[in-house]
């Protein structure tokens, strides 16, 4: 939770010093990066006006079980159809909506991992 609580603070503060329209704050997270994008988004959703996690389930907190009040940030999904964390992901999406995020997969046909392809593709 230490990294959650700097992350916050951090863009609290520039939030406070510039004039920055809170609804375009965005979080964005891939792999493990997107399980702590989650993270931020479930612990601070009143900072973020959306969320962008990529071939991640979820991370430490669960949607269903994090206080976030009244407002709920959009949340993209995305994955390769045949990515091996698709699964993960596809359950972290059911557990957004379940908990009332406006949450949708996005999925890449024909790709394994969207992030990392080769220089042939």
């Amino acid at each position: 939770q230490d990294e959650l609580g700097f992350v916050a603070a951090v863009l609290r503060q520039l939030l406070s010093r510039f004039p920055v329209d809170p609804g375009r704050v965005f979080v964005f997270g891939i792999g493990d990066g997107g399980g702590f994008a989650s993270d931020v988004l479930l612990w601070f959703p009143e900072i973020f006006g959306a969320a962008y996690i990529s071939m991640a389930g979820l991370g430490r907190l669960n949607p269903l079980t994090t206080e976030r009040g009244r407002y709920a940030p959009a949340v993209l999904f995305s994955a390769g159809e045949h990515d091996p964390a698709l699964n993960r992901t596809q359950a972290a999406e059911r557990a957004y909506q379940r908990a009332g995020y406006p949450a949708k997969l996005m999925m890449w046909e024909h790709f394994a991992n969207v992030h990392c392809l080769d220089k042939d593709d």
